[in-house]
């Protein structure tokens, strides 16, 4: 359980950081076709100024936006390039190594509910099934400690047959002996084990 807890967090991480290296490459192209609107957007108001139709006030602000969205483009580039860094060391890679990511993003329906993913994790999680497992050796041991206190029944029985042909004589013969032992009195020590054992159990 500890090893497939391992696998699986490694995994997810991996997931993870691909997953940022992705979303930044899309925010990227966000940004970039947003520069390019907003440039287009700069090339418009520039051709209404000189025609007279706007003032021209309307062109600085125009700069200022495209200012604006190129360097969110650049917090885009740089985001993105941290992803990567970040996903090179993970798997200690060279951060000087150049890689290429060809995954792409999915984006597809989630339509479970919350009580079927809490369902999932509670059956299938590494970490509750040890747990399980802790609780299930803490009632063991419990009733281990309880068995000692316990009265022990013990029967046993003997059955005899004898036949003597000449004259017939038949014989028959049985017995049955029983015992029960019952501890009195051991000094408080199972009453220390069991609750040793019980709180173990709970602590588990």
């Amino acid at each position: 359980d500890t090893f497939d807890a391992g696998v699986l967090s490694i995994r997810a991480q991996a997931r993870s950081l691909y997953y940022n290296v992705m979303l930044e490459e899309e925010t990227i192209r966000v940004e970039e076709r947003k520069i390019a609107s907003t440039q287009k957007l700069l090339d418009v108001t520039q051709a209404l100024v000189k025609a007279g139709k706007s003032a021209a006030i309307e062109t600085m602000r125009a700069k200022l936006r495209l200012q604006t969205d190129g360097r969110l483009l650049r917090n885009a580039t740089a985001a993105r390039d941290k992803a990567v860094l970040s996903a090179k060391n993970f798997i200690y890679m060279p951060l000087d190594q150049p890689v290429h990511f060809t995954s792409s993003l999915q984006f597809k329906p989630f339509d479970l509910t919350a009580d079927r993913l809490v369902q999932y994790a509670v059956l299938h999680q590494p970490q509750l099934s040890t747990l399980r497992r802790k609780q299930e050796l803490a009632k063991l041991d419990y009733d281990v400690s309880v068995e000692t206190t316990r009265p022990a029944l013990s029967i046993n029985g003997t059955y005899g047959y004898d036949k003597t042909t000449s004259p017939d004589v038949y014989t028959h013969q049985w017995s049955w002996t029983g015992t029960a032992n019952w501890l009195f009195f051991d000094s408080f020590v199972t009453r220390d084990k069991v609750r040793s054992a019980r709180h173990e159990g709970i602590e588990k």
